[in-house]
């Protein structure tokens, strides 16, 4: 069992939706733009759910098939990854669809091997409509403290307590995930291998994929990112 498929059932109180990213990425959608969003990395659903509230034509695609399972319960989320999204959504709509916004939020890229990322990048652009925008979010890896021996705050609730920590991973580039999950007498404990791609490397591939206005935030208030203040940024790539 893989950790997001451990953590699915609790996926939605460790991470819950944001109302301010909600609204920033409406607002980032250009007007007349097609009334259809594409998450990338959907978990359990949450952002897919948000937007279906709100009007939108949602489809979100999840790897984890607890997760994806959890999210179809409530959202149109699909099993599958994301790297044949392309497909995926053909197959889904029976035609070919441009989207007004696609998605890939909360540090999903860095699960990617930097020489699969130019294609997918590629294949994003192909989906989306003219002028939408790809909205990025990561771990700014540039950042002095993310390193191998950086930890997250614990997340803890009533019934369970949520550790992740970088080590040293065993590739160049890359980092170890380590996450140990608490509930009850049970103790889980999982190692992912995340790759350190910064936010430099990914302007440049979004480039080279015909992407090439590029912005970048700090968080969803739209401040201007700074590589050594930020642990994190928002890439928006049009």
């Amino acid at each position: 069992m893989s950790l997001y498929d451990r953590i699915s059932r609790s996926y939605d109180e460790i991470f819950p939706v944001n109302p301010m990213a909600i609204e920033a990425i409406e607002s980032l959608i250009p007007l007349g733009a097609e009334k259809r969003i594409l998450d990338l990395g959907a978990a359990t659903g949450g952002h897919a759910r948000a937007f279906a509230d709100r009007g939108w034509d949602t489809l979100g695609i999840e790897l984890s098939g607890d997760m994806a399972a959890l999210a179809a319960c409530h959202s149109h989320v699909l099993q599958g990854s994301m790297l044949d999204a392309e497909d995926i959504v053909r197959s889904d709509y029976g035609i070919a669809v441009k989207f007004g916004a696609i998605l890939c939020l909360g540090n999903t890229l860095p699960h990617l091997s930097p020489e699969k990322i130019p294609a997918f990048f590629s294949m994003t652009r192909r989906l989306l409509g003219q002028g939408a925008p790809l909205i990025i979010q990561v771990l700014n890896y540039d950042h002095p403290d993310i390193k191998p021996g950086f930890a997250f705050p614990t997340l803890e609730k009533s019934g369970f307590r949520f550790e992740r920590r970088y080590e040293e991973g065993e590739d160049e580039g890359t980092f170890t995930f380590v996450t140990t999950f608490i509930e009850g007498g049970n103790i889980s404990t999982d190692r992912t291998v995340l790759h350190a791609i910064s936010p430099g490397m990914i302007a440049f591939w979004l480039r080279g994929a015909g992407l090439r206005k590029i912005e970048m935030w700090s968080g969803w208030d739209f401040r201007l990112f700074e590589p050594a203040r930020d642990r994190y940024v928002v890439i928006v790539a049009r």
